[in-house]
């Protein structure tokens, strides 16, 4: 069995040979309708991007960048970012027990943890300004005009946490004339959405932009502890930008914004369990439980897949708020360069809670304290915790001309994020007689993260003969950062003196990073190149419940080599861009969680010495008759472990890719035995190999003239995917195919747009992760496992219907 795995990875065509086989299909296209092209006919939305800190047409831009255009989202209804993962190929998610343990990943890389010690491998940036953390990306976005996807490391504009990538995601502009846009949009599961913007010119110094926005999904999975839908979401946005303009030269924009969020996601949902429903059961990790079998710590939910019920008597989820303040101050030089500040400041604070036994029974009532005694506490046991993070930003700069053969841009940066996690888990003084041990594993502990971030940037290119340019760019700056773990007895008052202090007191370390690209214009509209760049982040802290050691791990490094080609043909009526790429990285920062020999679980911070992405990518859009218009993208990657012979075993040290073996490991100063396994050359977590996306819309012109009729669709695959980065199999999720398909009518004013949306036609069920189970058991009569199985149904994981109303005044 673990021989065909091998074969079976080493099975793939290579970057070069998807990247002509695209190249020829995008070729093949042209030909088509290359003799029916005219420039009196319609002609897709120019796309220009700012990821090089100036706007730039899409296709000149020697990297690769995918654009979520405003009609591209609006047909989507993207108001999340897992929205965005859904429709761009290159990126995926790592979801974790609550959003604020989700991660990002570009081209199947990204950091996920759930401690806060550890920053990201893809950067989120909203209107020039980062966010502190990465799970702060998953609240809802609102007014927004592009998102543009930078594939590969970003570290020399975009700094240490864009060693993959960087998601750029830009708002509305404000306009010049009086405009406002209202839209509604509501389905038969029970998800409204709201949202209004309106904007104007006051007078010659002053405009503005007022923007707020709803969403409310109660959820798809029912609680029948209390007759409630649970893993949904329910977030308020408001954002405003405001202009001065005290002389043709001086521009200030201040973009205020105000986020509150409600997520009660992430639940298991058993689907399976191997014992009979009355078979009595007892959790490994309770061993006291006396007579509670699976009928009644399962009561009243159909154990079956695709099951959507649970019964639990305590919430999941987050609960979060964010504010935050920006501020750009452009003064335009003479000679067309500008000079730009832009600062921020924001806050985001946050409750996150969860029910750890995953039942509504009286868990606590049934466990029996050591010696024998019953126990005297009644209900479940929980976990709950706060995210306290205060960011704030400077950045200083300078770009030069757009005019000339040389343009460059120049710039200093300084970032200031400061950290604070309280968690608290179990119930103290509660041992069993079978080992003595807590069984509601109690922890409580105050963590807190410290950075300090100064760094100069330059690039430059240079066009050194008429259809040849260079690109040379740089980043070098300081890092200064500390962490501090202090754990008290759960549920003790704040005054009383934690039982253990863990102290890193504040440390610098200096880091360069760098990229060149070589580019070549067969045309005005068309252009290959090369690409070669560093990226680099800081050291992690692993600040979760069984640190036992502030000692950070090594940086996180990675070399990237990229070659591609970007084209726009037919009068601008066919886009197409292709990338291939091979990036590897150095001592890749990664959590994982491991249980040693005496059954004791923890979470470990791993600093994994080599880890590779390669592979390729395309996009293509296509106004194939002024009346359709077709959007196709797909990546192709794969990203393994290169180097890891001591990589955890799966739980129950199942042989999932390698053989099982056991190394002694000393931790504060006690020697336990840990299973491992080589997990050199196994496939990361949740990156797929293949993943595409195919969408459009055709109009049909109708015989009143003022209105035409539209239909589009939309359709996404996801090859299967490993979601444990320890290759338990049970962990695994299987293929995604999901087809959206809407219709509607709009007038030709602009003025209104109504749209019938089904989601899901076809009505697959799956899964946003996967889990082996909601706990770990035996029966009460044999030391055999008992198998569970578990689900999270994602958001479209089966059909429903929703209407959207757009209407513009």
């Amino acid at each position: 069995m673990i021989k065909h795995k091998k074969e079976e990875q080493s099975f793939r065509l290579k970057p070069v040979q998807i990247a002509v086989l695209t190249l020829g299909a995008a070729l093949c296209a042209q030909v088509t309708f290359a003799q029916s092209s005219s420039s009196s006919e319609p002609q897709l939305e120019k796309v220009t991007v700012t990821a090089n800190k100036r706007v730039e047409a899409l296709e000149t831009v020697p990297m690769a960048i995918s654009v979520l255009s405003k009609e591209n989202i609006e047909r989507n209804n993207v108001l999340q970012f897992d929205d965005i993962v859904n429709i761009v190929p290159t990126l995926s998610v790592t979801y974790g027990s609550t959003p604020a343990n989700n991660g990002i990943n570009m081209r199947g890389i990204g950091t996920y943890s759930n401690g806060i010690g550890v920053e990201a491998d893809v950067s989120v940036v909203i209107d020039d300004i980062p966010i502190g953390q990465q799970f702060q990306a998953f609240q809802g976005l609102a007014n927004l005009e592009r998102v543009e996807v930078l594939q590969g490391p970003q570290s020399t504009l975009y700094g240490k946490s864009s060693i993959a990538g960087a998601v750029n995601v830009i708002t509305k502009e404000i306009s010049e004339k009086p405009q406002g846009t209202i839209s509604a949009y509501k389905t038969n599961d029970r998800e409204n959405r709201f949202s209004a913007t309106y904007s104007t010119r006051v007078d010659e110094h002053w405009s503005y932009r007022l923007a707020g926005a709803t969403n409310n999904y109660a959820g798809n999975v029912t609680n029948i502890y209390d007759n409630s839908a649970v893993n949904g979401t329910n977030s308020k946005t408001l954002m405003a930008k405001i202009r001065w303009q005290p002389t043709d030269k001086i521009d200030v924009e201040i973009s205020p914004r105000y986020n509150q969020s409600m997520d009660n996601c992430c639940v298991y949902v058993p689907t399976a369990i191997t014992a009979s429903n009355g078979a009595a059961l007892k959790n490994i990790y309770w061993q006291g439980i006396t007579g509670l079998p699976a009928s009644t710590l399962f009561a009243g939910v159909p154990i079956a897949p695709g099951n959507s019920t649970v019964n639990e008597d305590y919430p999941t989820g987050i609960m979060s708020t964010a504010r935050g303040t920006g501020m750009k101050i452009s003064y335009y030089l003479d000679s067309g360069a500008t000079l730009m500040s832009v600062s921020s400041q924001s806050r985001y604070q946050a409750n996150d809670y969860r029910d750890q036994d995953f039942t509504a029974s009286n868990i606590l009532g049934s466990l029996v304290k050591s010696p024998a005694s019953p126990g005297v506490l009644s209900g479940g046991f929980t976990q709950q915790g706060t995210y306290d993070i205060q960011t704030t930003t400077q950045e200083f700069r300078f770009t030069s001309p757009d005019s000339g053969k040389m343009k460059y841009v120049a710039g200093l940066w300084y970032a200031d994020n400061k950290t604070v996690r309280d968690f608290t888990r179990g119930v103290p003084n509660v041992l069993t007689s079978a080992t003595g041990s807590n069984p509601t594993s109690p922890t409580g502990y105050e963590g807190m993260i410290h950075t300090n971030n100064q760094a100069i940037f330059g690039q430059t290119s240079y066009e050194f003969l008429p259809t040849y340019s260079v690109l040379v760019g740089g980043r070098t700056g300081k890092e200064t950062d500390g962490a501090s773990m202090s754990f008290y007895a759960p549920w003790a008052a704040s005054s009383t003196s934690p039982y253990q202090n863990l102290i890193n007191p504040n440390s610098s370390q200096s880091a360069s990073t760098g990229k060149v690209s070589l580019s070549h214009d067969f045309s005005k509209s068309s252009m290959a190149y090369v690409l070669a760049s560093t990226g680099y982040k800081g050291r992690a802290y692993d600040l979760t419940s069984t640190t036992v050691s502030l000692n950070p791990t090594d940086s996180e490094t990675a070399r990237n080599l990229e070659i591609g080609y970007k084209g726009n043909f037919l009068n601008n009526r066919l886009t197409f861009n292709a990338t291939a790429w091979d990036t590897k990285f150095t001592n890749y920062q990664q959590q994982f969680s491991q249980t040693n020999i005496l059954g004791v679980y923890s979470t470990v911070l791993a600093s994994i010495p080599g880890a590779e992405t390669k592979g390729t990518s395309f996009d293509l859009n296509a106004l194939v008759t002024p009346r359709l218009l077709i959007n196709a993208s797909a990546a192709f990657t794969n990203a393994t472990i290169t180097s890891w012979a001591n990589g955890p075993c799966a739980a129950g040290n199942v042989t999932a890719y390698n053989a099982c073996n056991t190394v002694s490991v000393v931790s504060a100063g006690k020697a336990t035995t840990q299973y491992v396994q080589d997990l050199t050359g196994a496939p990361m977590a949740n990156a797929p190999k293949v993943k595409f996306n195919l969408g459009g819309q055709y109009d049909i012109l109708l015989p009143d003239h003022s209105y035409d009729a539209f239909v589009n669709g939309n359709i996404r695959y996801q090859s299967s995917i490993q979601t444990n980065i320890n290759q338990d199999a049970t962990f695994a999720v299987a293929p995604i195919n999901i087809t959206n398909v809407g219709f509607g009518l709009k007038d030709h004013a602009n003025t209104f747009k109504f749209t019938v949306f089904i989601n899901n036609l076809f009505n697959k069920q799956y899964a946003v992760t996967g889990f082996n189970g909601v706990g770990t058991y035996k029966t009460t009569d044999a030391t055999a496992g008992v198998k569970t199985n578990s689900w999270t149904p994602a958001r479209d994981s089966w059909r429903y219907l929703a209407a959207r109303l757009d209407y513009n005044f």
